[in-house]
């Protein structure tokens, strides 16, 4: 069977992720990439639901606040004991 190259660009350590998944499944990144194409052809797409992440408005605020905190927007909550940490945990 005559057999093509595909190069693709993907994070290393993404691809150190893939390959360390693969590997107990007893394949190849190569394979599972192959089986991924198969099953893309077979469907006529992607053979996965591809959606954006939901949250409940919790999970969503306290994202929002980290990524405000991260851009330098508000700042991060500081504590003088791992103690004090708890209490706030708590309450």
């Amino acid at each position: 069977m005559k057999t093509a190259t595909l190069t693709t660009r993907i994070d290393p350590a993404l691809k150190a992720e893939a390959e360390a998944t693969a590997a107990p499944l007893g394949i190849t990144l190569s394979q599972a990439v192959n089986i991924f194409i198969h099953r893309f052809v077979a469907c006529g797409g992607i053979p996965f639901e591809v959606s954006q992440p939901r949250y409940n408005a919790d999970t969503g605020a306290a994202i929002a606040e980290g990524k405000a905190i991260a851009a330098g927007r508000m700042p991060a909550k500081t504590y003088s004991s791992f103690g004090e940490l708890i209490t706030d945990l708590d309450e």
